[in-house]
């Protein structure tokens, strides 16, 4: 018997676990994987360096090399001078809590996980890799009791006080449990891959995470520097764009990242490394994310289009909330769903204003950059863009803001 279970060796469950170990916790993390896994890359920000932080893994991620981003840049549709952010602008404000630097990385993210997880076991972490978690098993309450997994040629049982879902997109509890829906409104697909060739723009644009709008429906892309010569480029579309399109998923991107004159000039000499990788699922959500005896923690609980790439830093801060409401529950003896589900309150309500800034966001696309120039709404808009909402404050502030276009 251990505390926890943790399924899934990503940021989020990673994460979990140095904190869990740091607080003498017993518990297990079940990778299916052997790191290092291929994921797409990923430009942190500050808020994912304030997690590093507190966990005490950010000296290491300093020491790892990855190239620096000053901050991000948004190309309007017009072809008009981006809007730029700058990472000493989430510090440089009380109201705005940054990384302790005016830098951030742009992250290899299967090298990142690598280290995140070599760290976590320096810190005590017990992590199995090669571990895949076929069923999470529970008693005749419907409470969760622990997880079968299959190791090498083994099938073996787990028993846990309290068994946390940190599979991603995997959703394995979710899907399990028959809680995970697709958001109707916000149903949109994902296509991206590495190059090599790609125009960066001069300095310094060519060291941040650039986003283009494109003159397609709800259709933006991503380019983010991996290394001197490597680039992540993404496209994020409507789904059934996508699936109307009949000349294959190449030719499809092509075309798409082709409708933005800037982005298609960025991209006029570059080859790809990697084939192009779909991912099907922009945003998603389980219906509950706490139940007796478990819980959900970043993407496994739910995944909201990361129009600023905050994917890192929204699932590691749901791990940090998680680790509160566990130790709580352990420490009272208490592992039920009453127990734990301050740590559902408090997500659903940060996800609830980040799902209506997204869609705001994508009812005035490309005019979000004039939202951003607004000396009204920039300084709080670089903490939501970031992820690091307050659900009282920032609530109001994008019905406000959606007021403005007529209404969510």
């Amino acid at each position: 018997m251990t505390d926890v279970v943790i399924m899934g060796g990503g940021p989020a469950g990673l994460t979990l676990a140095c904190s869990l170990a740091q607080a003498g916790i017993r518990h297990v993390v079940l990778e299916r994987g052997h790191h290092p896994r291929p994921r797409v890359g990923e430009s942190l920000l500050p808020s994912a360096l304030r997690v590093f932080d507190e966990i005490g893994f950010l000296p290491m991620l300093d020491e790892a090399g990855f190239p620096r981003s000053p901050g991000v840049a948004y190309h309007p549709l017009d072809d008009d001078e981006p809007v730029v952010v700058d990472y000493d602008e989430f510090g440089g404000d009380p109201g705005v809590q940054g990384a302790p630097r005016g830098y951030s990385y742009h992250a290899d993210r299967a090298r990142l996980d690598m280290l995140l997880m070599k760290y976590a076991e320096s810190e005590g972490a017990r992590i199995v890799q090669g571990a895949a978690v076929r069923e999470v098993e529970f008693d005749g309450d419907g409470a969760a009791t622990g997880v079968r997994a299959d190791v090498g040629t083994e099938s073996i049982t787990i028993p846990a006080r309290i068994v946390v879902d940190a599979t991603g997109h995997q959703t394995l509890l979710g899907r399990q449990l028959g809680l995970r829906t697709r958001d109707p409104e916000l149903d949109q697909i994902g296509l991206h891959a590495w190059f090599e060739g790609v125009y960066r723009g001069g300095r310094p644009l060519s060291e941040r995470a650039q986003i283009f709008f494109l003159p397609i429906h709800r259709g933006w892309a991503w380019l983010s520097p991996i290394n001197e010569h490597i680039t992540s480029v993404g496209l994020v579309t409507n789904r059934s764009s996508f699936q109307a399109w009949d000349a294959g998923i190449d030719r499809y991107f092509r075309a798409c990242v082709g409708s933005g004159s800037a982005l298609a000039r960025a991209l006029e000499g570059a080859r790809p490394l990697k084939d192009l990788r779909a991912e099907p699922s922009m945003n998603y959500g389980l219906e509950q994310i706490c139940g007796d005896g478990w819980l959900a923690v970043g993407d496994a609980a739910r995944f909201v289009d990361p129009v600023f790439s905050s994917g890192v830093g929204v699932a590691v801060a749901s791990a940090r909330r998680a680790t509160e409401v566990i130790q709580a529950a352990l420490a009272g003896g208490r592992t039920d769903a009453a127990a734990l589900r301050p740590y559902q309150d408090q997500t659903f309500e940060i996800a609830a204003v980040w799902r209506d800034f997204v869609r705001l966001y994508y009812r005035v696309m490309p005019g979000f950059t004039v939202l951003l120039r607004s000396p009204r709404y920039r300084t709080s808009l670089l903490r939501i863009l970031q992820g690091d909402i307050d659900p009282e404050l920032d609530g109001g502030l994008v019905g406000e803001m959606a007021s403005l276009v007529g209404g969510l």
